[in-house]
């Protein structure tokens, strides 16, 4: 029973961390090739990353290259997310080892 609800913490915490890079691949997208924020759901992806990028303001600065916005934070925030996770599942680990 207990390999079950590993295998089932280890999977949700992938698919969290997969979605939450998902979320600021398209906030990089859509800041790059400058999407009106008066859109509505353009709105609503600026208004969930912000709330994800928040611990990352001001580590990078962003900058404009040729046509478009680079989101350095939104860049640091898929980098700071994905060693969280890292971290995290290598801790279960060390919690429920293999048998």
């Amino acid at each position: 029973m207990l390999l079950g609800m590993k295998h089932f913490v280890f999977s949700f915490i992938k698919y969290l961390t997969g979605l939450i890079e998902l979320l600021l691949i398209t906030r990089i997208i859509l800041k790059f090739l400058g999407a009106g924020e008066k859109a509505l759901i353009v709105k609503f992806f600026y208004f969930i990353t912000d709330i994800l990028t928040s611990p990352f303001k001001f580590i990078f600065p962003s900058f404009y290259f040729q046509k478009g916005w680079i989101d350095l934070t939104a860049f640091s925030a898929v980098v700071g997310y994905f060693i969280l996770t890292i971290a995290i599942l290598k801790f279960l680990n060390l919690i429920f080892p293999k048998k």
